[in-house]
């Protein structure tokens, strides 16, 4: 039986080329058997080609991914940048992130958001017994000239 082609894997075999594995997993996970040429078309494919096996949402994602650039790490300095403008230059805390924003060449939101998000996750370090030391406010006027320059 192991040799002889049936019409449920010939089946399967035509919607492979057209990239569907679906038939095929339903098909193993009922418990079939494949003939041998099938196995190693198969095989084959996945060895030789480095196919992917990718299970797509059923509904698709609303809105923009989320950037791999964007991290909590960033939002932190966006933070300190807020508090070096108002602490060392005495700027309002409105004024320094609308400068924030238009020196990084960004929205006044995105940074409002970012900024709030670094504050929550400080208040939530501090709230379970973690202690947050933020570099000065010398680090970070030397780290971002572009932004404390012309003040």
């Amino acid at each position: 039986m192991e040799d002889d082609w049936t019409s449920e894997q010939l089946d399967i075999l035509e919607r492979l080329k057209m990239g569907d594995a679906s038939t095929l997993l339903e098909f193993l996970i009922g418990g079939g058997e494949l003939c041998a040429d099938l196995k190693n078309h198969v095989l084959t494919q996945v060895r030789d080609r480095g196919y992917q096996i990718k299970f797509e949402p059923e509904t698709p994602q609303r809105g923009r991914k989320p950037s791999r650039s964007q991290n909590l790490f960033e939002d932190l300095e966006l933070l300190h940048m807020k508090d070096a403008l108002v602490e060392k230059y005495g700027m309002l805390a409105g004024e320094s992130e609308h400068r924030i924003a238009q020196k990084m060449n960004t929205n006044f939101d995105y940074v409002t958001k970012k900024i709030r998000r670094a504050k929550g996750l400080i208040k939530f370090l501090s709230k379970n017994g973690n202690e947050y030391i933020a570099p000065t406010h010398d680090d970070i006027v030397e780290k971002y000239p572009q932004l404390f320059n012309d003040i």
